[in-house]
């Protein structure tokens, strides 16, 4: 339900209107670095702020000034924030539809930095009732259960006090409050389950069973990683 492309397609957007202004030519190439990631962090509420940032390799001067000019110009910043929320408010809506149960996206942001040789272009919203709430256990699927493959490292995170008690499919990577998955897991039929640690013991969690305690393949939680929709 969530698209890599038209994701990765905005960020180059937004590079263009830059390049434009600054009578350059060519967008910035996408880059992968570490520091890129897909991040989902959950509250006891069943809310979660969604953050995805992508790299790009400034190989020019032109592409430099286009992030110069990113950074400088607020006015285009919030409008590119806006027009964010509203492509991922639509991805709630479909979400939505598929669980029954009401979300909405707000506050989206936007952060570009650069440095001589990598800009980095930050997107986030606050999502409200991503996971399913029942007493003190999340449950979250949708949008993540239908076709979502990310290309970079994908992680969820429970709220302060709640344990990842089962995730589907079998993680890559974990610790009592996350759980990450690499690049490229076909993520169909995605579930996990946060619930508090009062309500938890360590007899019978699933945190410990099979695909958890895997490290963190390259160390990044990178999961700019956006995912195709299934057709």
């Amino acid at each position: 339900m969530i698209s890599d492309g038209w994701i990765r397609r905005f960020a180059g957007v937004l590079l263009c209107v830059a390049l434009i202004s600054s009578a350059t030519a060519a967008p910035a190439a996408a880059a992968e670095h570490d520091d890129e990631q897909f991040l989902v962090e959950l509250d006891a509420e069943g809310n979660a702020d969604l953050t995805v940032t992508y790299t790009y390799d400034l190989e020019t001067d032109s592409e430099r000034a286009a992030f110069e000019e990113l950074e400088s110009n607020e006015t285009a910043r919030q409008a590119a924030a806006s027009r964010f929320q509203n492509r991922m408010q639509g991805v709630a809506d479909r979400a939505s539809n598929e669980t029954g149960r009401s979300m909405s996206v707000t506050d989206a942001s936007i952060e570009v930095a650069s440095n001589d040789s990598v800009g980095t272009v930050t997107l986030s919203v606050a999502w409200e009732n991503l996971a399913a709430v029942e007493g003190e256990q999340l449950t979250v699927t949708e949008p993540f259960a239908s076709g979502f493959e990310p290309n970079r490292t994908f992680t969820v995170t429970a709220p302060d006090g709640y344990e990842i008690t089962s995730s589907a499919p079998s993680a890559d990577g974990s610790s009592a409050g996350s759980v990450t998955w690499n690049a490229g897991t076909s993520l169909d039929g995605f579930e996990v389950v946060a619930e508090g640690s009062d309500s938890t013991t360590t007899e019978g969690s699933d945190a410990d069973g099979a695909g958890f305690g895997v490290a963190v393949a390259g160390g990044a939680v990178v999961a700019t990683a956006l995912a195709r929709r299934r057709t």
